[in-house]
């Protein structure tokens, strides 16, 4: 009788550590299995940030090639006024030299 009851504690046992095993390597699966997906996820939360930073750097050149246009364009209007001024000064001084000349018997 106690030899059967050793048999059945023994396959108790063997049974318990067994089912222990496979317990905690399917625990240790499914936490391992949870991981990837946390990579997975942010992986792709990188890629979807990397893909942010990419149109924002294509908006800041487009802005970029704004602003040297308006700059080029305020270079020519600059230009415009520096010749317009000179002409007005120019012109200021044939005035007066007329009027130099009518005033002179």
């Amino acid at each position: 009788m106690n030899s059967k009851l050793y048999l059945v504690a023994i396959a108790c046992l063997i049974g318990g550590l067994a089912g222990g095993y496979l317990i905690a390597n399917n625990l240790s699966q499914n936490r391992l299995a949870a991981y990837e997906l946390q990579i997975q996820a942010q992986g792709a939360q990188m890629q979807s940030n990397d893909a942010q930073i990419q149109a924002q750097w294509a908006q800041i050149q487009a802005q970029e090639a704004l602003i040297q246009a308006y700059d080029a364009q305020i270079q020519v209007k600059d230009a415009q006024i520096q010749q317009l001024t000179a002409l007005t000064q120019s012109q200021y001084e044939l005035i007066q030299l007329l009027e130099a000349q009518l005033t002179t018997p």
